[in-house]
């Protein structure tokens, strides 16, 4: 649950910063968060390990370095490495997630992070079921990123 709940905040961390740093916050460049050993939480700051990775919180509450190839493909993103004392995330890895989040948001009006949680709950099925009612609506997105919302709202489990 701990690391469901971090992959959420990874989450608005990727909302907020337009698809930028993908995990926590900064401390000076090179330094562990906390000595080793110690406890932590979800709240505290990252610092990258190296270029391709990071220190965070596990779900026992202990410091771990976790690849930025994990944290940012654990949630359907690319990565580009470790910079700022955290992984940069950025493209859209899954094209029916992300089709199928665009069109959704192009009928609701989403705001904030809502673009960027439709295209994760997508790709986690989370909620279950997320994943199919998306693809299915992301079948009415044109090139042009215009959706028929009439025919996307016909399918099963839209909200």
């Amino acid at each position: 649950m701990r690391m469901l709940n971090l992959l959420r905040g990874l989450v608005l961390m990727l909302a907020a910063s337009a698809l930028g740093a993908c995990s926590g916050s900064s401390t000076s460049p090179g330094s562990p968060p906390v000595e080793a050993g110690t406890h932590c939480d979800d709240l505290q700051p990252t610092a990258c390990v190296d270029t391709a990775s990071q220190t965070v919180c596990d779900a026992t509450g202990a410091w771990v370095t976790q690849s930025c190839d994990a944290l940012c493909g654990g949630v359907g993103f690319t990565n580009k490495g470790c910079t700022d004392n955290k992984c940069q995330c950025a493209m859209r890895m899954d094209d029916q997630c992300a089709a199928g989040a665009d069109a959704y948001c192009a009928c609701n009006s989403c705001a904030g992070s809502a673009s960027v949680n439709a295209y994760v709950n997508c790709f986690l099925d989370d909620p279950a079921g997320t994943r199919a009612e998306l693809e299915c609506v992301g079948q009415y997105l044109d090139a042009q990123g215009h959706a028929d919302c009439s025919a996307a709202k016909l399918c099963p489990g839209y909200k």
